[in-house]
């Protein structure tokens, strides 16, 4: 675990040693193959970590492990569950759920005929479990429930050296990551509404909508329009709560119409307690949709972002990136990774109203909201964003190629690091990759701005306000005071 990653691979066995007497000196550790291999390369790796004083390697799932109360291992081969109850805890009364399913909904039509008008309401959606990373895949983790798998074409010799900070082989990859299927899927679908339900111990993220044909039990991905999903709470979730879009080329750039997201609600959801098992998953993300609608959620206690908006870097945007136009990431010399000259379907994304509180827990990396490559009239708006605590706090994050955002009366309180950030890459300057944004009318009473808000790039800070200590003026004090899941008498 490190800046923005958390990988997850699988002993297969310990040769050697004297394992019996308490030591491994002399020991070989063999890991499971595939996912040993595709953890070692990209970006953030075991190897080579953004940064060596915040990674971080634990060892867990052994019987050795078993000490604190509360713990619990399991031995499949032996069909038997060990567990170290809890101070007070009777286990001749207590109820033990070992879920199996890897999914409790899966909605999925096609492009032609899509499923239609269903309802959800006042139901709790619990116990699953994600097989997958206690098998040979793993987890090789690249961010916020993306992964890598498979066997790679032209996997380099000595991985560590030649592709621990990215190479070729993967960058190949990068448009075809997997998505980590939720619990309740969503695809080819319109007009769902998930109303006052309940998400919980589940062991993954909770509800997926339109994301990756891997993503979905039906194996139709993308397509979802019209879905509501309000006044629900997440809580106690081994992944993120909400995850709307994909990431291959076709949900950046449909190849047909029906393949798009769009009219997307998520309003008056509380979320906490989140990506407990997959640290690296914001409790909210959208990475390609079309006028998307994120108001009045009251996110907390997660480890890593809260609102995430955007997927790409900036690669699929017209022209590309700059950055990735180096010959040190030769994005665009691999099959497949085109260089468009129309926009994604990322716009008009309108983050209003939320209360994120206690974010980022975990990960220098990201920001409480935070957003990724260009997002014609997006808005950041009235949010309310506090304690998110560390020289690495970052509370409001425009990174790489992020454009056409306002960032506009937001309150932001208690920040360790940075109460704005804009990745402007200024070490490939004079070339622009994150421009056209304004940032307008914010408060803070910490943190500092940074990147480059300069006319060159058309981004402009004019009108935010430094306040000492709780002395907000009125129109800050109405956004804390309306921020978060409004009360029944307003919803509708």
């Amino acid at each position: 675990m490190s800046w923005f990653t958390h990988r997850h691979a699988v002993v297969d066995r310990i040769e050697g040693g004297s394992v019996a007497a308490g030591s491994i000196e002399g020991a070989r550790i063999v890991m499971q193959q595939p996912g040993w291999r595709n953890n070692l390369i990209g970006y953030d790796t075991i190897a080579r970590p953004v940064s060596a004083e915040v990674a971080r390697l634990f060892l867990v799932n052994a019987l050795a492990f078993l000490r604190e109360p509360g713990q619990w291992y399991v031995d499949p081969k032996a069909g038997l569950l060990y567990y170290k109850p809890l101070p007070g805890e009777d286990m001749r009364r207590a109820k033990v759920v070992m879920p199996i399913l890897e999914r409790l909904v899966s909605i999925g039509g096609s492009y032609d005929r899509p499923v239609r008008d269903l309802q959800f309401r006042h139901l709790a959606f619990r116990h699953t479990s994600w097989l997958q990373p206690s098998g040979p895949q793993g987890y090789a983790s690249q961010q916020s429930g993306a992964y890598l798998a498979g066997e790679l074409t032209g996997y380099p010799a000595d991985p560590i050296r030649d592709c621990s900070w990215g190479c070729p082989a993967f960058e190949a990859m990068r448009n075809r990551w997997n998505q980590q299927p939720a619990a309740v899927q969503v695809a080819a679908a319109t007009r769902i509404v998930f109303d006052d339900d309940q998400f919980s111990q589940l062991g993954q993220v909770a509800l997926g909508i339109g994301n990756n044909a891997d993503a979905n039990d039906g194996g139709v991905g993308l397509g979802a329009a019209a879905i509501e999903v309000t006044r629900n709470s997440f809580s106690d979730l081994a992944g993120g709560a909400i995850m709307v879009g994909g990431i291959r080329p076709d949900a950046h750039h449909p190849s047909r119409p029906e393949m798009g997201l769009r009219d997307i609600l998520i309003r008056d959801n509380r979320i906490a307690g989140v990506s407990r098992d997959y640290k690296e998953q914001s409790a909210i993300l959208v990475t390609y949709a079309s006028g998307t609608v994120i108001a009045n959620n009251d996110v907390s206690d997660a480890p890593y972002d809260g609102i995430d908006i955007g997927w790409g870097w900036g690669t699929n945007d017209p022209g590309g990136s700059a950055e990735y136009w180096r010959q040190q990431r030769g994005y665009y010399d691999q099959p497949g990774n085109l260089v468009y000259d129309t926009p994604t379907t990322l716009r008009d994304t309108v983050v209003v109203g939320n209360r994120v509180t206690k974010v980022k827990q975990w990960f220098p990396d990201g920001g409480a909201i935070y957003h990724l490559s260009a997002d014609p009239g997006a808005l950041i708006a009235d949010n309310y964003i506090a304690d998110v605590a560390g020289a690495g706090g970052i509370a409001v994050y425009l990174d790489e190629g992020s454009r056409y955002v306002t960032v506009r009366n937001n309150v932001i309180d208690r920040v360790g690091g940075v109460w704005l950030n804009l990745n402007s890459q200024d070490f490939i300057a004079p070339k622009r990759t994150a421009l056209d944004n304004l940032a307008i009318g914010n408060w803070y009473n910490s943190g500092r701005l940074q990147g480059s808000w300069t006319d060159y790039l058309n981004n402009r800070s004019v009108d935010n306000i430094k306040v000492e200590g709780d002395a907000w003026p009125a129109a800050a004090r109405s956004v804390i005071d309306h921020s978060g899941v409004r009360p029944q008498d307003k919803q509708p």
